[in-house]
């Protein structure tokens, strides 16, 4: 992933941590961080292109400023890929905003 950094790709989860086994253990600890970052890079005047997985990280959408192109999807965990992540193609979707913000395409590969 070290590639992807270097083209200016960032992951980041809505929660940064969590307990082995349990799904969302920490989600109450990271929220008001990930709300604040979320807003400030969504709306510090440079366009960036957002993948948002799952309902989650969805629900982040509103945050994000005008001039951003957000790309979402459920998210690619075993758990629920099959209703709506596979065949949802958000790497090629990316790399068309990025066309469009006059930005280079990623190499994912």
């Amino acid at each position: 992933m070290t590639r992807w950094a270097d083209q200016g790709v960032l992951l980041a989860n809505t929660a940064l941590t969590t307990v082995e086994g349990e799904m969302k253990a920490h989600s109450s600890l990271w929220a008001e961080f990930t709300e604040a970052w979320v807003r400030a890079l969504g709306n510090d005047g440079t366009p960036r292109v957002w993948v948002l997985w799952g309902g989650d990280a969805k629900a982040f959408a509103p945050l994000i400023g005008e001039g951003n192109v957000i790309v979402s999807s459920a998210h690619p965990s075993p758990l629920s890929a099959r209703r709506g992540f596979f065949g949802s193609k958000p790497f090629s979707k990316v790399n068309e905003a990025l066309a469009k913000l006059g930005r280079d395409p990623i190499a994912w590969v």
